[in-house]
């Protein structure tokens, strides 16, 4: 990911580059560009500079798309690296049925209703449960009408395996 990364800040050094360069240009060609007597070729140069000019805009829209997806995948690398924090701080930390569950985000997700103790994702309802599995992009155990209790209890473990929480029943 770095290396992806540092391959787009190359591209928008050398993308700055060229549109300094162009625009230290644009006097030059403005002084051409008052030069009407010189006939077809002066209206060939007033072309090339109206292209220019639509290059310049192109590319500076092609840096702000570019800076934009750079600060998307910093967020998200800063993203991961919480979530995996938070991961290791369930993993010690979630044993006990008052224990606070620090729930991991999904970068550019709105989080939904999420019990904040082991004790209330223990007696967590079904309908309060599909958000929180949908949130996270988990498969919904289907045979949640044949054994709703059963599948039930399987989905709250996979929740529970998913934050990092070693078991689901606290001491």
């Amino acid at each position: 990911m770095a290396d992806r990364t540092e391959k787009i800040r190359e591209f928008v050094k050398r993308a700055r580059l060229m549109l300094d360069s162009l625009e230290q240009c644009v006097p030059i060609f403005t002084q051409l560009d008052q030069m009407t007597t010189m006939g077809s070729e002066v209206t060939k140069i007033k072309d090339h500079i109206t292209n220019i000019k639509s290059d310049i805009i192109s590319l500076k829209l092609d840096l702000e798309k570019t800076n934009k997806i750079i600060d998307d995948i910093k967020a998200d690398a800063k993203q991961s690296q919480e979530n995996v924090e938070k991961r290791q701080y369930n993993s010690f930390n979630c044993c006990t049925p008052e224990a606070k569950i620090n729930w991991i985000t999904i970068f550019g997700k709105v989080k939904p209703d999420l019990p904040s103790t082991m004790q209330d994702l223990i007696e967590l309802l079904q309908t309060k449960l599909v958000p929180i599995l949908t949130y996270y992009n988990m498969l919904i155990l289907v045979l949640v009408l044949l054994i709703p209790d059963v599948e039930l209890k399987k989905n709250k473990e996979e929740i529970a395996k998913f934050m990092g929480v070693r078991t689901l029943m606290p001491l």
